[in-house]
């Protein structure tokens, strides 16, 4: 690809053509194409703060000090009792194992919550410095997502983090990716601009 480029710059140079800024390059490239000939790169992904590359890649060592640039939260708007055999969320794909809660935040689909994370993914919740996985409970809706809480002490108002910002936890970006086999940079551009928010 380099090479063909290059060869058409060259003939685009013959015609008299010669621009200051030529770019070939995405974020992958600002860490592992280095030509002489190339002016500018676009930066996409890594100005979210997260590595183009995976880690077995011989280039991931270098992208090791991006950091994430987002992290999402939600908040509690509902609590409801279920019990063994409820079904909870469209299509009742979701049955309640016991007696227990379940919490509602508003974020869904529309807002960019994918709905591959349906039953797989878990959120967080954190209680004095502890930090408790909540598992989507049944499919993601246009607005609304149903967490399992069972007997945790889980209040309306209470906030639920949705994708942390360190790479290492289990609501990462990279591992929501991972669940939902799709690249960070499509569940990022999926965030809706309804969203509130907040430079820190």
């Amino acid at each position: 690809q380099l090479n063909s480029f290059l060869n058409n710059w060259e003939i685009l140079r013959s015609f008299g053509f010669d621009p200051k800024w030529i770019h070939l390059g995405n974020s992958a490239a600002i860490f592992s194409l280095n030509h002489p000939s190339l002016t500018a790169y676009r930066s996409g992904l890594a100005l979210y703060g997260y590595s183009p590359f995976d880690t077995n890649n011989s280039n991931f060592l270098k992208t090791i000090n991006l950091k994430p640039a987002l992290r999402l939260n939600s908040t509690v708007v509902s609590l409801q009792n279920v019990y063994p055999d409820d079904l909870v969320s469209y299509n009742g794909t979701y049955k309640v194992e016991n007696k227990g809660k379940i919490a509602v935040i508003p974020l869904g689909y529309y807002e960019g919550l994918n709905r591959k994370f349906s039953s797989l993914a878990k959120l967080i919740w954190e209680e004095t410095g502890k930090r408790h996985s909540l598992k989507i409970a049944g499919l993601v809706c246009m607005n609304l997502c149903c967490l399992e809480i069972n007997d945790l002490d889980v209040k309306i108002g209470d906030k639920i983090e949705v994708i942390s910002e360190n790479n290492n936890d289990e609501n990462s970006l990279v591992n929501l990716s991972k669940i939902s086999n799709l690249i960070p940079y499509e569940l990022l551009v999926n965030l809706k601009s309804n969203i509130r928010r907040s430079i820190l």
